[in-house]
């Protein structure tokens, strides 16, 4: 009989074995693209007995029956193998008959599990769990538009489909603009936590092959944007005309321009996170939102002048450092404060930890390894890409010794 797969497949009596009372044993033949493969049924009969044009015992209702019922489970098996998108062979097929299938764990099942995993990990930080979360959902998205389906088996994973994810998400809208898609290394992300989900999977046994062997990950080049010290002195010393909401906005700015702070990690900190020292000078060292690292840095004097200068009631209420205000607020008035000033550049809060790590520090010929630790950075490639930065910003100071 054939199905359509190509696969045939066949009852036979094996006459070369016997049984103690001289029953022969049935066997079921399955043939695909030239190979084959036979399963004994566990039913016995007399040579006699045995029909091979009809693949059926003469007379054992009870034989008959139990092959029929073996006959429609190759078909509902390969069935069930088609619908989850397997890449079909002889052995899939017998131990999907045989109730053995490798394909019964579903990806998204397992990912799901993994994200229980993830969520009830104390050692991982509140952001790293939301962007699994955020995988996972682009993963989900994934299968219901390509496979028309809820889940897959985790084994159907390969490097086709693990190249039609990555296609996939670098079309998806990235929600900066209406028509902006995710960044090349914002989908590398998602595809390395893809990595470590299926790794662990491999790990543990629940697959035999390792889907990523042949996958590499490769990142564009950064751009990075900062301010120049000439913009920085310019951005400090303009008049704001007594603008309240403008003053408390660049000083936010200013303060992650020298300490190299987070947006989230400068407004939640707490005066009782700046360490006092008359030896070694004052310090600020907390627990960075994003990593759930411990940082540690010096307090400059320009740090110290905007502490001082939020010393109030706020702060004695509150135990805050700095004034509250949104990012979103903060970086609307910043906008302001660039036209103002004459700044071309876009000006955001996340520029003030580039300024921070390329022209207060690095420009100032401040080591690399020490920026990193400033930083908060768990490598040293992390910052590495700030020194390309500065690189070419020493050309320019060595443009203008030679026009000197």
């Amino acid at each position: 009989m054939a199905i359509t797969t190509g696969l045939s497949f066949k009852f036979y009596l094996q006459v070369n074995k016997h049984r103690a009372d001289g029953k022969f044993p049935i066997y079921l033949r399955l043939v695909l693209k030239s190979k084959k493969i036979e399963i004994a049924t566990d039913y016995y009969c007399e040579k006699s007995e045995f029909a091979s044009p009809k693949q059926r015992t003469v007379k054992n209702i009870s034989i008959n029956e139990g092959l029929s019922k073996l006959e429609a489970r190759v078909h509902s098996s390969v069935r069930k193998l088609e619908d989850e998108g397997v890449f079909i062979d002889l052995a899939a097929i017998k131990d999907e008959i045989k109730g053995k299938s490798k394909f019964d764990t579903k990806l998204m099942q397992y990912f799901n599990d993994h994200l229980r995993y993830v969520d009830g990990n104390p050692q991982l930080a509140k952001n790293t769990k939301n962007r699994y979360h955020d995988t996972q959902k682009h993963l989900a998205k994934f299968i219901k538009a390509t496979k028309r389906r809820n889940d897959v088996a985790i084994e159907t994973v390969d490097y086709k489909f693990i190249s039609d994810f990555d296609l996939f998400l670098l079309n998806q809208p990235s929600g900066k603009t209406l028509t902006s898609t995710l960044h090349r290394n914002t989908a590398n992300k998602h595809i390395t936590r893809f990595k470590t989900v299926m790794m662990k999977a491999f790990n543990e046994g629940i697959i035999k092959r390792n889907p990523f062997t042949n996958v590499r990950v490769k990142y564009s080049p950064t751009t990075i944007t900062y301010l120049t010290q000439e913009e920085l002195d310019m951005l400090e010393a303009h008049d704001l005309s007594g603008n309240e909401s403008l003053q408390k906005s660049r000083d936010i700015f200013l303060f992650s321009c020298y300490t190299g702070l987070r947006f989230k990690d400068a407004l939640s900190l707490e005066m009782d996170k700046i360490v006092f020292s008359k030896t070694n000078g004052n310090s600020i060292r907390l627990k960075q939102e994003k990593t759930d690292e411990y940082v540690e840095m010096p307090v400059l004097k320009q740090t110290q002048a905007i502490i001082d200068r939020h010393d109030g009631e706020y702060r004695k209420i509150t135990g805050k450092v700095l004034p509250q205000i949104s990012n979103q607020k903060v970086n609307a008035f910043l906008k302001m404060i660039a036209d103002a000033v004459g700044i071309k550049k876009r000006l955001t809060h996340h520029m003030a930890r580039h300024t921070c790590a390329t022209t207060v520090l690095l420009s100032q010929n401040v080591p690399l390894e020490v920026v990193s630790k400033w930083l908060g950075h768990n490598s040293i490639k992390s910052t590495q890409v700030y020194g390309k930065i500065t690189n070419k910003y020493m050309m320019e100071h060595a443009k203008r010794l030679n026009e000197k």
